[in-house]
């Protein structure tokens, strides 16, 4: 690096968005730096200096655990965002993700052998879950019915389909049956996106104590 450019702002909020332009227009192609130092303003130079940093941070892991923190600390007020952004893009992501897949056979195949004993053990708990949950009652043949729903849709529409349990087997408060009246056929995003949350009109349900 050649040099590093160091300037102290004080109260100068509306001229630093002007001041990173000229900066990129003049200097964007020499080997440095710019560093802006907030020196105790009061106006609103901080919430600008931090914005600017999040749009050109050149430190790709800073960045990303400062996005990271940044989403916890506001979390609820992007979720109708991030909904909005699910349902609109979620049959682009559906061929994004059969793609990936398909591109990396050989790298899943390897994580699948190299990783084993944990996929064993989580199989293995999913299914003693399975178990543990199905009323005597159960209709088995109705249960096996919606298994192969989801395998013909995925097979005609070309997007993978899967069997959710709409009360979760492991939810957080509550544990919903395996049985056929539990039982939904959604695309692998939406159930991966339902992750063990009540959705609907099963939030309002309350644990049994």
């Amino acid at each position: 690096m050649n040099f590093s450019l160091v300037i102290p702002c004080f109260n100068e909020a509306k001229n630093i968005p002007i001041l990173i332009n000229k900066y990129k227009k003049f200097l964007k192609d020499s080997n440095n730096e710019l560093i802006l130092v907030n020196n105790g303003s009061i106006d609103n130079t901080e919430k600008v200096l931090n914005k600017q940093k999040n749009k050109y941070w050149n430190y790709p892991e800073e960045k990303r655990l400062y996005a990271k923190k940044h989403y916890e600390k506001n979390k609820e007020k992007y979720k109708p965002t991030k909904r909005k952004y699910w349902i609109k893009n979620r049959k682009r992501d559906l061929v994004k993700n059969k793609l990936w897949r398909i591109e990396n056979i050989e790298h899943l195949k390897s994580y699948k052998k190299e990783q084993a004993a944990l996929i064993n053990a989580n199989t293995a708990k999913r299914r003693a879950m399975k178990l543990c949950a199905t009323p005597g009652w159960t209709n088995l043949d109705l249960v096996k019915e919606f298994y192969l729903i989801a395998k013909e849709k995925t097979f005609q529409e070309g997007i993978d389909y899967e069997v959710d349990h709409m009360i979760p087997l492991q939810g957080e408060n509550v544990c919903g049956f395996h049985c056929q009246n539990n039982l939904q056929v959604i695309t692998a995003v939406e159930n991966y996106s339902k992750g063990n949350k009540l959705i609907g009109k099963y939030t309002k349900l309350s644990p049994i104590l």
